[in-house]
């Protein structure tokens, strides 16, 4: 399935094209504007781009958001749901469509605690009684063994404060046991793909151009939906909270 969604993806070159345009088609109709804008938001680890537009001549509402690592602003990227954080949003009078990464990490929360119960061995023994409890079926049994009685090591149980496990698991690594994870099962066998180039003035972004395309769950009516390609995306858009 990976191989037949990444056929859709086509990085187009763009010539000359307006500020704020964006164009893209979803099954037969195709949606262009000249409003579209974007936005760099800084975060703790990553830089989080947003491009989008809410065309109210044109009637429809349509967005992209990615999280991408800090420091990779400057250079051209391509980027997946299959491994960035990367959420796309489409409304029209026509129908809607939403695609998410169908595995998304958890995100970390430092003072996220639970409760281990740990065994501590304390080094000494103890003396256990042996006997099996009378009952009509073992009662001989029991009497024969009253008398008996082993040594053991005495264990304790000691409770502690604990970070989940898979604050210090690498991705991979955290899909794989399926711990710090969430599993969107509604966007499964979707795909978003889009390339990030930056205009780069002064040393700093004053814009970005680039194209994106995919397949997702295009629903008409609130019955159902079906999967629908999104094709021949491109955008040019000046960006605010200049870097």
């Amino acid at each position: 399935m990976r191989v037949l969604l990444l056929g859709f993806f086509v990085n187009y070159a763009l010539g000359a094209v307006d500020e704020g345009t964006l164009s893209f088609s979803i099954g037969n109709r195709t949606y262009q504007t000249k409003a579209a804008v974007g936005a760099m938001q800084p975060l703790k680890d990553s830089t989080r781009i947003f491009v989008g537009v809410k065309d109210r001549d044109a009637r429809f509402l349509f967005s992209f958001t990615v999280d991408i690592k800090k420091g990779s602003e400057t250079e051209t990227l391509t980027l997946t749901t299959y491994d960035h954080d990367l959420s796309v949003v489409f409304r029209s009078q026509h129908g809607a469509m939403a695609i998410l990464p169908e595995v998304q990490l958890v995100k970390e929360n430092p003072n996220e605690m639970y409760v281990e119960r740990v065994e501590v061995d304390s080094g000494t023994m103890e003396e256990v009684d042996d006997r099996v409890n009378p009952t009509f079926g073992n009662r001989i049994q029991s009497l024969e063994k009253s008398s008996r009685h082993k040594r053991q090591k005495k264990i304790y149980a000691k409770y502690r404060l604990v970070k989940p496990r898979w604050h210090t698991m690498t991705k991979e690594q955290r899909i794989a046991s399926g711990e710090g994870i969430i599993k969107n099962k509604k966007f499964e066998n979707t795909f978003f793909a889009v390339t990030l180039k930056p205009v780069v003035a002064q040393g700093k972004i004053i814009a970005y151009e680039g194209s994106f395309s995919g397949i997702g769950r295009f629903a008409k009516n609130a019955t159902g939906a079906e999967f629908t390609p999104i094709k021949n995306g491109e955008f040019f858009v000046k960006v605010e909270n200049v870097r």
